[in-house]
């Protein structure tokens, strides 16, 4: 059995900037991970799947300008072939400008 190290966000943080949402987050040392999910909450629907990254940052272009974007961050690992995900216990919110 394989536990994925608990990965805090590690200063998760979204720019609102012309027709974009921009995401930012530090590399945790301590954690050997291959990527990152992102997850997008738009008003009141649930988060979905949007994106997966190996870089510390994401722009989301699809971001809502009328109502406020939620997102989460979660790393993940490669192992035997299955994708294993870790937590994420910070959000973040933005609006497109």
């Amino acid at each position: 059995m394989y536990v994925l190290c608990i990965w805090e966000s590690n200063g998760l943080t979204s720019i609102e900037q012309i027709d974009q949402v921009r995401l930012l987050w530090e590399k945790n040392n301590n954690a050997d991970i291959d990527g990152y999910d992102i997850y997008r909450k738009q008003g009141n629907g649930g988060f979905t799947y949007i994106a997966s990254t190996q870089e510390l940052e994401y722009i989301d272009k699809a971001a809502s300008k009328d109502e406020v974007n939620f997102y989460r961050v979660y790393p993940y690992k490669i192992i035997n072939g299955k994708r294993v995900t870790g937590l994420s216990n910070t959000y973040v919110y933005g609006r497109s400008q």
